[in-house]
């Protein structure tokens, strides 16, 4: 009588004999190795495909590096030149000696554009009495130079603006 661990070895070799037949069958071993091939096949698309992705990927991180860098150079910009008219603005804004020292004709400007909410150089040339409007409006615009009054132009005419303090431009 054959003990347990015999019996065991038995069922486990008795596979290994009828593959180790099998192998000597020529149409077996081929069939095999066709399998063996459609796998590698089957393999190597995947493969394929898999490094198509990883390419299409790349590209697409590249395009995303050079759209993040767009929009920081846009950004910067546009923080720099509003920081500096904003500041610019400001200076001019609370510098309140500098109003102090202006002509009697430009704080009655800016008087105007106060009370009004905006002044054009029709109405300076009729409220200093200047005979045309080019004495006006190089008035505006030196204000304007100066920060104290922001210039607008809608169609023909332009208007200037006291400055929004939260802003710096109206």
């Amino acid at each position: 009588m054959k003990n347990h661990h015999e019996k065991k070895y038995e069922d486990l070799t008795s596979d290994v004999r009828s593959d180790m037949e099998k192998f000597e069958n020529p149409v077996y071993i081929g069939s095999l190795l066709f399998r063996l091939a459609e796998e590698r096949a089957s393999t190597n698309l995947i493969l394929k495909e898999l490094n198509a992705k990883i390419d299409q990927l790349m590209l697409l991180e590249e395009r995303i590096h050079e759209l993040e860098a767009q929009i920081n150079t846009v950004t910067q910009n546009s923080k720099t030149n509003t920081s500096e008219y904003s500041k610019k603005a400001e200076e001019a804004r609370d510098n309140t000696l500098l109003v102090e020292l202006l002509p009697e004709q430009d704080k009655a400007i800016l008087a105007i554009a106060r009370k009004k909410g905006r002044v054009e150089a029709k109405e300076v040339q009729m409220a200093l009495g200047y005979k045309g409007t080019n004495a006006a409006c190089a008035r505006l615009n030196k204000l304007s130079a100066q920060f104290l009054l922001t210039k607008e132009r809608f169609g023909k005419k332009v208007f200037y603006f006291i400055p929004s303090p939260q802003k710096g431009v109206r």
